[in-house]
């Protein structure tokens, strides 16, 4: 451990090696579990390890907290407007199938398994890892969960990019505006979202400016964008040097289908953290997300509200756009 440790949260070692043991049986005895990965070893074995999680709670002011319950609701709208498609989905779902796209040794494939068990027990719905989808199908797919598959390194073969091409733009009917074009469904799509200019000003004052990349060359102020494809949603991302190389190098096309984020820098905030019982101390970053849901029929709306949330920790000098899974470990508010 790091001499964080003592100077931080004021425990000795002995007091931090309990409380590390404590947490990970409470994480055991409730099933937050991931599959157990090895550095040295290219494959995943059959065992698994608790979920990666702070030591201690999160300080969390409740004013953050309560402006990202108001504004739930809002996101939630958005996205229910813009994906819903009742005659649709009376239309297809006869003949509809489900696709996975995973890939080789996932650590974090428990949620897709208990999405597999809940369609068998609940739906009489069973997976078939060996089937294909064929050109000459008529098939619509009803969900198509990339769990993985939106960066080059997850497709390197021109075979499997034709693969995931074909499941987005080919089988996924009525469904391609938000598959393909915003992966954070609605989102990039402001102009879709009912009359309601409060609405719309929260939603803007909640997001990171994200400004469409043009023809010009801009080099200044690199450290404080990043650069990202359109279609993705975390991973692939180019930050400083690679932010004002690629504004030189790419082809207009290229631009065209990327955008610059400005970058958050928040107050970091020193943590321990825990992944397969390995502790480590450091200055961090957290991320809370907010839960909600929604019922409507037939269009019209029943009840959106929050669900619950999600608060994620990483450490400082990561760079990614977000605390995101594989650098990140989950966390606990401590309201103030």
């Amino acid at each position: 451990m790091s001499s964080w440790d003592d100077a931080v949260l004021g425990f000795s070692a002995p007091h931090l090696a309990d409380a590390k043991k404590s947490v990970i049986s409470w994480a055991t005895a409730h099933r937050l579990l991931v599959i157990f990965r090895e550095p040295a070893r290219a494959t995943t074995s059959a065992s698994f390890t608790h979920i990666p999680f702070c030591l201690l709670p999160v300080q969390l002011p409740n004013a953050q907290y309560e402006d990202g319950v108001e504004w739930s609701p809002v996101y939630c709208r958005l996205v229910d407007r813009v994906s819903h498609d009742v005659n649709w989905l009376h239309k297809t779902v006869s003949t509809a199938v489900i696709v996975f796209m995973v890939q080789p040794n996932e650590a974090n494939a428990i949620n897709q398994r208990w999405l597999e068990h809940n369609l068998w027990e609940h739906h009489g719905i069973k997976m078939d890892a060996h089937a294909g989808l064929h050109d000459d199908e008529q098939r619509t797919l009803t969900i198509a969960n990339f769990r993985a598959g939106y960066t080059p390194s997850y497709n390197p073969s021109e075979r499997k990019w034709c693969g995931r091409a074909a499941i987005a733009r080919r089988f996924v009917r009525g469904a391609v505006d938000t598959l393909l074009e915003t992966p954070f469904a609605g989102l990039f799509r402001l102009k879709q979202y009912p009359p309601a200019t409060e609405a719309v000003k929260q939603t803007a004052l909640a997001s990171s400016e994200a400004y469409l990349v043009d023809l010009q060359r801009k080099s200044d102020g690199n450290n404080l964008m990043m650069m990202k494809l359109r279609l993705e949603s975390d991973g692939n991302n180019l930050y400083g040097d690679e932010v004002a190389h690629a504004l030189t190098t790419f082809s207009p096309a290229g631009l065209e289908s990327s955008i610059l984020v400005e970058r958050i820098f928040p107050k970091v905030n020193p943590a321990v953290l825990v992944r397969n019982s390995v502790t480590t101390a450091g200055g961090t970053f957290i991320e809370l997300d907010i839960y909600t849901t929604s019922l409507s029929d037939d269009g019209a709306e029943i009840v959106i509200k929050y669900a619950g949330y999600l608060l994620r920790k990483k450490l400082s000098g990561t760079d990614e756009e977000s605390v995101v899974t594989g650098f990140s470990v989950v966390s606990s508010p401590l309201p103030m």
